[in-house]
């Protein structure tokens, strides 16, 4: 038991004692603490499926409203290498988002009314109903982190929603 105790004493003393050595070094400037807090934030944030989309591909045409400037890393890379380093705003691309999954959502109310208002055969109909549903669950199962019940309970919702602009005779 004695050298349990010796073992953790000798553990807690190693730190403490490095502890007091980072304590001595003094406050770290400020350039270095916000790029630990950039760290700390990209490590600690999940995004959904929408924003790394939005992220990884570069050929997207609106990726310039969240892509902040590039550091100067010609001191890191060796003569005729050029590295490529990207940086974004997390911020923005929810932002951007959330605007996205917004207007799809949008139109995905909107557009089955007027169409349902053009076209007159019953089974015409129950086709564009059909068509907006597996799209809605497509687009929702891809833009959201929800569990599939959670995917199945908002598309029978939905379903339910245009089944009754079906019946009101729209």
């Amino acid at each position: 038991m004695i050298d349990r105790v010796s073992v953790k004493l000798h553990k807690y003393n190693n730190l403490l004692h490095a502890h007091f050595e980072l304590r001595s070094r003094g406050q770290a400037p400020n350039h270095i603490a916000e790029n630990v807090k950039d760290l700390l934030s990209i490590s600690l944030m999940q995004k959904g499926a929408l924003e790394h989309f939005f992220e990884e591909h570069p050929i997207f045409p609106m990726r310039w409203l969240w892509h902040k400037k590039a550091l100067n890393t010609s001191v890191d890379s060796t003569p005729g290498e050029e590295e490529v380093r990207q940086y974004s705003s997390d911020e923005r691309i929810v932002l951007y988002s959330t605007i996205s999954i917004f207007l799809i959502g949008l139109f995905m109310l909107i557009a089955p009314l007027w169409i349902l208002n053009i076209v007159h055969p019953q089974h015409w109909k129950l086709g564009v109903i059909t068509i907006f549903v597996v799209v809605f669950l497509a687009v929702l199962s891809f833009v959201t982190e929800a569990k599939p019940f959670e995917n199945l309970a908002a598309t029978v919702a939905y379903c339910a929603v245009l089944v009754v602009f079906l019946q009101s005779g729209i």
